[in-house]
């Protein structure tokens, strides 16, 4: 029997399916008390790590200051031991021109050490009043010293990147504060706002100015509807001063001027 053709098989191409698409997970949004937990927990780990460097700093200026002191106290007693054997030997007649010169050195030498005491421990004695005498900037030393050292370089690199943490939060912590008042930014501490008082009551001072409304503390000397120049110095202390009492001193200046 004649032997069939073989049939030629059409190559197939397969087909394949797109994958199905993976859904993102859903995030949980997270409370106002997590979130809140969450950033106290951060600015407490981050003034812990502050506190460490400031130990570690404060150790530091208190064993320079300590050997420094001793050091000046003990050339002070030498000096002052050194004129007192000298004036103890004053001679009558002979020799007495260089006993003056000696005597007039050793008073110099006794003075030296006792202005560089004094530098040392910040403390002017009285008879020294007129002398030029700059206290020892021991934290500037003792930073000098640690930054030498691997170990505590990190440590204070550490403590910035904290200090710079910790000013963040507390700084969205305050605006924050200061919306619920209506504000737009809560005051910081080293800058003078200038503008009009929009509230000021028991919960706090509203006041308008270029960079918005900014929220102070509650402030006895502050009245609505002024002008003044707000600026807190300290976490208690503010400087209060009336825009119009400014305008009206430099209408004299200028009245004098004139004369």
């Amino acid at each position: 029997a004649p032997k069939k053709p073989l049939e030629k098989h059409k190559e197939q191409s397969a087909r394949v399916a797109p994958p199905t698409p993976s859904k993102a997970p859903i995030t949980p949004q997270k409370t106002l008390q997590q979130v809140q937990a969450e950033r106290m927990a951060t600015l407490k780990h981050a003034q812990q790590t502050i506190d460490q460097w400031e130990a570690v700093l404060s150790q530091k200026v208190e064993a320079m200051k300590s050997a420094t002191i001793t050091k000046r106290t003990n050339a002070k007693d030498e000096a002052i031991k050194a004129l007192d054997d000298h004036l103890a030997k004053k001679p009558i007649f002979f020799g007495l021109e260089k006993w003056e010169t000696t005597k007039t050195e050793l008073e110099n030498a006794k003075e030296k050490a006792e202005i560089a005491l004094a530098e040392a421990t910040g403390d002017t004695p009285y008879h020294l009043r007129y002398a030029k005498i700059e206290p020892i900037d021991y934290e500037k030393h003792a930073l000098a010293k640690l930054d030498q050292n691997p170990a505590t370089k990190a440590q204070y690199e550490a403590s910035d990147k904290a200090k710079a943490v910790a000013q963040r939060i507390l700084e969205q912590m305050a605006n924050e504060k200061a919306k619920q008042h209506g504000a737009d930014i809560h005051a910081k501490q080293g800058v003078t706002y200038h503008g009009k008082v929009l509230r000021a009551d028991k919960n706090g001072v509203l006041q308008q100015t270029s960079k918005g409304i900014v929220y102070h503390p509650p402030l006895s000397k502050v009245e609505e509807g002024k002008n003044y120049n707000l600026k807190a110095t300290s976490n208690t202390m503010y400087e209060v001063q009336e825009a119009m009492e400014i305008k009206i001193a430099q209408k004299r200046q200028d009245k004098n001027i004139q004369r």
